[in-house]
């Protein structure tokens, strides 16, 4: 058997150990925290979607209304202006399946979707974008 050859592909070995452990330790760790929701912003989306969900006024009004302008949804829109927190700015638009991204701000712009179908009286399906940022 030749020991040289088996030294050689040890050292080679254990090289190569030290070098991933270097690299492991010394390299930064990469966090991913730039797209993480912040709670606040995750609860306010959440409480606004589950009244939308569960309100009859809301849903009706998101299910009759055909514009894409927030403030043709008047009551949804004071809903939400009462709901959400002075640190925060919001849009949203309703429209079928397709349709356009409003214009945002250069900023990170947080975004939910709930789809209503219909409600007792009305057969219908829309889309709800509720799109969310900081002042």
């Amino acid at each position: 058997m030749d020991k040289k050859g088996f030294l050689k592909t040890l050292e080679a070995t254990i090289a190569i150990i030290i070098m991933l452990g270097f690299l492991i330790a010394i390299l930064p760790k990469i966090t991913n925290n730039e797209k993480a929701v912040p709670a606040d912003v995750s609860l306010v989306q959440e409480k606004v979607l589950r009244e939308i969900e569960f309100n009859n006024t809301l849903r009706s009004e998101i299910l009759s209304g055909s514009t894409l302008d927030p403030i043709n949804y008047p009551i949804t829109y004071n809903f939400i202006s009462d709901v959400i927190p002075e640190t925060l700015n919001f849009t949203f638009n309703v429209c079928t399946i397709n349709c356009p991204i409003p214009s945002l701000p250069e900023k990170t712009v947080y975004a939910k979707n709930l789809i209503i179908s219909s409600n007792l009286t009305l057969y219908d399906q829309s889309l709800f974008r509720f799109f969310l940022w900081r002042k």
